[in-house]
């Protein structure tokens, strides 16, 4: 499982990911991004459930190096936490 990364905490407290059910394998191995993602995670001791509604429409490709073969898929996407909290913000996927 993937379990970089943290958590700002609205009291300015910063907790990296102690634990998260992302697996890369599964998210897009394959080169197909999907339109929505959903992954849980615990920071702080707190556990959070995000899920992402990505806007294919939003998704520009950028290609990397010399030769091109690195590829950038930058998506815009609606977030939600725990049911409840809205967000917006990029999901980026890179193949090489």
């Amino acid at each position: 499982s993937l379990t970089v990364g943290y958590v700002f905490f609205p009291d300015g407290k910063k907790a990296g990911i102690e634990w998260s059910n992302a697996s890369l394998a599964e998210m897009a191995d394959d080169g197909v991004i999907r339109d929505e993602y959903r992954v849980s995670f615990t920071a702080g001791g707190k556990y959070f459930d995000v899920s992402a509604r990505l806007d294919k429409q939003a998704c520009p490709v950028v290609y990397n190096g010399l030769t091109g073969r690195g590829v950038f898929h930058e998506c815009i996407a609606d977030f939600q936490l725990n049911g409840l909290t809205q967000g917006w913000g990029l999901a980026e996927f890179y193949y090489r």
